[in-house]
C-alpha cells in the first residue's frame, strides 16, 4: 500500500523531497524522519537521525509502496548487511540488478565499501547478476567473490562505484587470473596477471601509471625483468633462463632523476587556472620545462569547446611569461593567433625548434595524449622529426570489471611513411601496446623491438621483411601480428614463444613450410596463410585446438592437407585455389564448421560427408564446374545457409 505525504510535510530544497521531521537546536534532522517524492508525493524513505546523521535502518520504497531496500547506517555511513528488493513495475529506485528471476539481493558493506553480494530468486536459489543459475563455486575462489561476465570477481567498491583496495579475478574453473590494487578507481600498487594459476606478469602502478619494477614470466620458467618510470625504461632489461641465469640484457637511456616526476605528471590544467588570473595581476611566472609543457598542451592542445576560458588563460600566460625562444617559436607558427590548435605539422616544428631544456618533451607528449583532440597527433621525438611522423595516442582502458586488458594502452602509428627502419625512438616508449608500420620499406626488424615489453599488436603488412629476429619471441604480451605481403621464407623458432598470440597473418610470403613447433602457438584463433607456396603443413598443425578461422586461399594443393580436418574448433575455412580439384571425405570431421569458401576453384564434385555438416551457415562455391543438380542439392540440404 502506497503512503503519501501528509499535510504537515514541508519541502526541502537540500533533499529535493517532501519531508516530515523534527529538527534539533541547530536545524539538523533529529529522530524519526520520512521523505516523500517530489513527483507524486509517495513515500520514498524513512529512517532515524542522530546528531544530524542517519543512524540505524534506512528503508526505501518503490512507488507501488513495496520495500525497495533496507540499509543499515552507523553515524551516517553505510555499515552492515543491505537487502534490496527489485520490482517488475516502474520505479525510480535504482537497482544494481533487474534481471528476472532475481527478487532479492544481499550486499555486505564495511564502512561504506561493498565487499560481498548474493542474489536470490523467489525459491531462495542463488543467481548471477544476469539472472542465471550460479555455477558451483570452486574451492580456490574467495567466498565473497561474485560471478559476472563469465568470471569470479572479488573486491571492494565505494558507494559511487569506485574500486578501492585489492581486486581479484578467477576463471570459471577457479584459476586465479588477475590481482590489481586500486585507490579511488585508479590503479595504485600491484598488478599481477596469472596463467594457469601461476604469476605471468607483475607490474607496479602509481596513481594510474606504470611506475617501478616489472617482471614477465614465461611458461618455460624463463623471465624478463626491468623497471619503468616517467614512461621510460630506467634500468637494464634482463632476460633470465629457467634456471635464473641472465642470458640477455639491453639498455634504454634512463631519464634524469630529478625527483620531480610526480609533480610533472600532476602539472595539468589545474596548475594555472583562469581563477588565478581573475584573482589579480600576477608577476612573472618561473616556468619549469615540465610546467611550461603542460601549459602549452592546455592552451593549444585540447578541445576549445570543452574549457575555452582555461585554454585562453593558459595561452595568455605562456605568451606573456614564457622564455623568449618559446614565444618566438609559437609566434612563428602563428599560434599567437588564438584559438589555433597545434596540428601535426605545427607540433613537429615546435618540437624541432625547442630543446628539452626549455620544454620537457616527455611531459608535452603525455599531456597531449591526455587532452586528445588534434594535438593527439604528434611527433614521436625531436630527434626523429625530420624522418617520420607518428601518432602516439592513449586510449581509455576497457571495462575494468570485465575480462580484457588491464594495461594502460597507447598506439604508435607510422604507416605508409617510406621508412626503411624502425626508428630507435620507438623503443623508448615501453608502455606502447600497438605498433602500426604497414606500407613501409622495412627489410628486417631490429632485435631492440623486444624492448617494447607490453606490445599487444604489431602490424607490418606490405613491407619487404625477409627475416624476423628471434627476440620477437620475447614479446610475451603480443596477441596480434600481421606480416602479410613481405618476403619471409621461413618462420624462426623464436616466434613460437608468443604464447598469447591469437591472431597471425602470414599471407603473401614465400613460405614453403611451417616448423613442427608452430603448434606451440596454443592460443591461436585466427590464421591467414593465403598465397604461400606451402609444400605441406606439419603433422602437429592439428594441435592448434583453439583455431576457429583458417585462410588458405591460392594454396598449391590439389587436395587440402588432411591435418586441416582434425582442427576441433574450426568454424571458418577459406581454401579457394586454381589448384584445388577436390574436397576430401575428411571434411566431415569439421563438425563445428559454419562457413566454407572454395569458389573460383576447379572442383567438380562434392563428398557425401559435406552434407552431414548441418551447422553450415555460408557456402561459397560459385565459379566452380559443379553440375547444376549438385548445386541445387546443396541449396536444398542447407536451406538457411547463404550460398554464393
Amino acid at each position: 500500500m502506497t503512503i503519501f505525504a501528509p499535510k504537515e510535510a514541508f519541502w526541502s530544497d537540500e533533499e529535493n523531497e517532501w519531508v516530515v521531521a523534527e529538527r534539533d537546536a541547530v536545524g539538523r534532522f533529529e529522530g524519526f524522519v520520512r521523505f516523500f517524492r517530489k513527483s507524486d508525493r509517495s513515500l520514498v524513505a524513512e529512517c532515524t537521525y542522530v546528531d544530524g546523521k542517519i543512524h540505524g535502518l534506512n528503508v526505501r520504497y518503490h512507488e507501488n509502496g513495496s520495500v525497495a531496500s533496507e540499509t543499515p547506517y552507523v553515524a551516517g555511513v553505510i555499515h552492515g548487511r543491505c537487502i534490496l528488493y527489485p520490482t517488475r513495475t516502474k520505479s525510480s529506485e535504482r537497482m544494481p540488478f533487474t534481471n528476472p528471476p532475481i527478487v532479492r539481493g544481499v550486499i555486505d558493506v564495511d564502512q561504506g565499501l561493498n565487499h560481498e553480494m548474493h542474489l536470490f530468486d523467489d525459491e531462495g536459489v542463488e543467481r548471477t547478476v544476469r539472472g542465471e543459475l550460479l555455477p558451483p563455486r570452486p574451492t580456490s575462489v574467495d567466498p565473497k567473490a561474485v560471478f559476472d561476465n563469465g568470471v569470479w570477481l572479488e573486491g571492494r567498491w565505494d558507494t559511487t562505484g569506485r574500486r578501492q583496495g585489492r581486486t581479484r579475478v578467477w576463471s570459471p574453473e577457479g584459476k586465479l587470473q588477475r590481482h590489481v590494487d586500486y585507490v579511488n578507481e585508479q590503479r595504485h600498487g600491484a598488478l599481477i596477471e596469472y596463467l594457469d594459476g601461476e604469476p605471468r606478469l607483475h607490474l607496479h602502478y602509481v596513481r594510474g601509471a606504470i611506475d617501478g619494477p616489472f617482471e614477465i614470466r614465461r611458461p618455460d620458467g624463463s623471465c624478463r625483468k626491468g623497471a619503468i618510470a616517467k614512461g621510460r625504461h630506467t634500468a637494464e632489461l634482463v632476460d633470465y633462463d629457467e634456471n635464473g641465469t641472465a642470458i640477455r640484457s639491453s639498455w634504454a637511456r634512463a631519464p634524469e632523476d630529478d625527483g620531480e616526476w610526480g609533480a610533472k605528471v600532476d602539472a595539468t590544467a589545474e596548475a594555472l587556472t583562469a581563477a588565478q588570473l581573475a584573482a589579480g595581476p600576477m608577476g612573472a611566472i618561473a616556468y619549469t620545462p615540465a610546467t611550461l609543457a603542460s601549459a602549452i598542451a592546455t592552451g593549444w592542445g585540447g578541445d576549445e569547446d570543452r574549457d575555452a576560458a582555461l585554454a585562453r588563460s593558459q595561452r595568455a600566460l605562456v605568451l606573456r611569461h614564457a622564455p623568449a625562444a618559446v614565444r618566438d617559436a609559437l609566434t612563428t607558427l602563428d599560434l599567437h593567433l588564438a584559438p589555433r590548435v597545434i596540428t601535426r605539422d605545427r607540433c613537429a616544428r615546435l618540437l624541432t625548434a625547442l630543446s628539452e631544456d626549455l620544454v620537457d618533451h616527455d611531459v608535452l607528449i603525455d599531456s597531449f595524449g591526455r587532452l586528445g583532440g588534434e594535438a593527439a597527433t604528434i611527433w614521436l621525438s625531436a630527434d626523429d622529426s625530420r624522418s617520420f611522423r607518428a601518432v602516439y595516442q592513449r586510449f581509455e582502458p576497457p571495462n575494468p570489471r570485465a575480462q580484457g586488458d588491464m594495461l594502460e594502452m597507447a598506439k604508435i602509428d607510422l604507416k605508409y611513411l617510406a621508412l626503411d627502419r624502425v626508428p630507435d625512438a620507438v623503443g623508448a616508449f615501453p608502455r606502447v601496446t600497438d605498433l602500426d608500420m604497414r606500407g613501409n620499406r622495412l627489410d628486417t626488424l631490429s632485435p631492440s623491438i623486444a624492448d617494447m615489453v607490453f606490445l599487444r599488436s604489431i602490424q607490418l603488412n606490405d613491407n619487404q621483411i625477409r627475416t624476423i629476429p628471434r627476440e620477437l619471441g620475447l614479446l610475451t604480451e603480443l596477441g596480434t601480428l600481421f606480416l602479410e605481403n613481405n618476403g619471409l621464407t621461413e618462420i624462426p623458432e623464436g616466434l613460437t614463444g608468443l604464447r598469447q598470440l591469437h591472431t597471425l597473418s602470414l599471407s603473401g610470403n614465400a613460405l614453403t613450410e611451417l616448423p613442427e613447433t608452430f603448434s606451440e602457438l596454443a592460443e591461436l584463433r585466427t590464421l591467414w596463410l593465403a598465397r604461400c607456396p606451402l609444400a605441406r603443413l606439419p603433422k602437429s598443425f592439428s594441435q592448434l585446438r583453439k583455431l576457429v578461422f583458417l585462410h588458405l586461399d591460392a594454396h598449391p594443393f590439389e587436395e587440402p592437407p588432411e591435418v586441416i580436418f582434425d582442427l576441433p574448433a574450426l568454424e571458418e575455412l577459406w581454401i579457394s585455389s586454381p589448384n584445388l580439384k577436390r574436397l576430401p571425405a575428411a571434411i566431415g570431421r569439421l563438425t563445428k564448421l559454419r562457413r566454407l569458401m572454395f569458389w573460383h576453384s576447379p572442383v567438380s564434385t562434392l563428398p557425401e560427408e559435406l552434407f552431414t555438416l548441418k551447422g553450415l551457415e555460408e557456402i561459397r562455391l560459385g565459379h566452380c564446374p559443379l553440375p547444376d543438380e549438385l548445386v541445387a542439392r546443396v541449396r536444398a540440404e542447407f536451406p538457411k545457409a547463404k550460398i554464393f
